[in-house]
């Protein structure tokens, strides 16, 4: 074989692996979007959600995602209506079968790669989207290894209607009824996100009330360079919070969603200045509802999700449904995806 001949066959091999490859770079390139940010109001009561915006107290959801928008209503079907398994559930679509996370309480570190995050990073290639968890809830959002948790405890104080963290045992002393020889510990391998924070790019919680989440947020998108793709998952505590402490009716639960609302002009402001604007899609969805009247959400499966795109989704949905929504609007195929997802996409 001829010098030549053998520049010719290497040269005829590269062409068919670009052929080959050119349909799969297209995909990506050709999306009618660049980044997308999945926005998390926790605790949202569906009913009293339509009853504020009947009442037009909640704007900038108008705004967004009803006049511009999509919005279908989602149903929780596995898992309890709490914030672990409910977020774990919208962030993988999967069931607390596959992500060991049934309850508040009950929960494991979700597997390696079974989050949205790390779908889109195995997609797109690690150098090619920037991925960032944002939270300001640190209970029940959390990633802390190995730990004992009492199940037995007090949720709240009494008087004060203050939540504490189960695992901390020296913080409620004084909160607890039993006697500490009464008390009932158990380990844990770790918190949901235990594992998923290593495989991001950006992992942080705790921020607090809304308008921290809101700066970190833009924040981080800021210092990207505007021609790098990413991939946020943006989650507020509030109005889960207002309705554990002053009820589900109360002014308290009202004015926070007034203001998280507020805080979706505050992000299409800080994308528009960023440039990005146009190239970002926004969702937003709730992990569970609050019993009515009550300062609790033991039995409240009623919630929503809804894109600023008019996308053509069905009339209603499950939580864990969500995940293969946005990677199909994404091009990937989800039906190749392993292991199978309990949910399935909202688009017709």
């Amino acid at each position: 074989m001829t010098q030549r001949t053998t520049y010719t066959l290497i040269f005829v091999a590269a062409l068919l692996i670009f052929l080959a490859l050119l349909p799969f770079a297209r995909e990506k390139s050709d999306l009618p979007f660049k980044n997308v940010i999945l926005i998390g109001w926790d605790g949202v009561q569906k009913n009293h959600f339509d009853e504020m915006l009947a009442e037009k107290k909640l704007p900038y959801f108008q705004k967004y995602f009803l006049d511009g928008g999509t919005c279908v209503d989602t149903f929780i079907t596995t898992g309890t209506t709490q914030t672990k398994p409910g977020w774990s559930e919208i962030l993988t679509g999967y069931g607390p079968a596959k992500t060991g996370v049934f309850s508040n309480l009950e929960y494991a570190p979700i597997p390696q790669g079974y989050t949205l995050f790390e779908r889109l990073e195995e997609y797109f290639g690690n150098d090619n989207i920037f991925t960032i968890f944002i939270s300001g809830k640190k209970n029940n959002m959390a990633a802390t290894g190995p730990h004992k948790v009492c199940t037995n405890c007090l949720k709240r104080d009494p008087l004060t209607n203050a939540s504490f963290r189960r695992r901390d045992v020296d913080s409620y002393e004084s909160f607890l009824q039993k006697r500490p020889d009464q008390l009932i510990f158990e380990d844990r391998k770790g918190e949901p996100y235990f594992i998923t924070k290593n495989y991001i790019d950006v992992y942080h919680n705790e921020i607090g009330e809304s308008g921290n989440v809101l700066r970190s947020a833009l924040s981080h998108i800021r210092a990207l360079n505007k021609e790098k793709r990413f991939f946020m998952f943006l989650h507020y505590e509030e109005p889960d919070r207002q309705g554990h402490d002053y009820g589900e009716n109360s002014l308290e639960y009202d004015s926070a969603m007034i203001e998280i609302d507020k805080r979706l002009e505050g992000l299409a402001e800080g994308l528009r200045e960023m440039g990005v604007w146009d190239n970002t899609l926004l969702y937003i969805t709730t992990d569970h509802g609050m019993n009515e009247g009550a300062n609790e959400h033991t039995n409240a499966p009623e919630t929503f999700f809804c894109s600023i795109d008019k996308e053509n989704l069905r009339e209603n949905g499950d939580r864990k449904d969500i995940v293969p929504t946005i990677l199909g609007r994404y091009g990937i195929d989800v039906e190749k995806l392993t292991p199978s997802f309990d949910g399935t996409s909202l688009t017709r």
